[in-house]
């Protein structure tokens, strides 16, 4: 399974959109896991900002301006034939005070075993979660609306 995530490293480092997180390099460490260095998002993830600061008020036009950004970093994704997989709050990273999205965690995109853990269900469409059907565009599409 590893592998097969190491021979997405060229497609994943040829990624160029504002709305999706930089991917500067990949690794293996000592216990041979793969290590992904990507752009640091200074206010962390939208899980975070919406479940683990304090509460801060957010005015609706902040929000549809961050799904804007996750569908436009969805719509190329797409179009360059990549399946995210695992679209969630916690795989939108938030920069330049919180105002710009972009996607991250693309690097599970081929893996071979999918991660089905009881938090990725609540955003896996029912056929991919519960019948383990294979992820499709459409997949990442209800993910979307599910953290819209």
């Amino acid at each position: 399974m590893k592998w097969e995530i190491l021979r997405e490293v060229p497609k994943l480092l040829g990624l160029a959109h504002e709305n999706i997180a930089t991917l500067y390099g990949v690794s293996l460490n000592r216990k041979d896991n793969i290590c992904m260095v990507i752009q640091q998002a200074e206010c962390r993830t939208l899980y975070h900002l919406l479940h683990c600061r304090k509460y801060k008020w957010i005015l609706f036009q902040e929000k549809l301006n961050w799904m804007q950004q996750c569908a436009e970093g969805l719509e190329y994704l797409h179009g360059k034939n990549i399946i995210h997989r695992g679209l969630t709050t916690r795989s939108l990273l938030l920069f330049d005070e919180c105002r710009k999205l972009k996607i991250t965690d693309i690097g599970k995109v081929n893996e071979v075993e999918k991660i089905r853990t009881d938090f990725m269900c609540r955003y896996l469409a029912p056929e991919v979660c519960m019948e383990k059907k294979d992820f499709t565009q459409k997949a990442d599409v209800f993910s979307f609306g599910i953290i819209f």
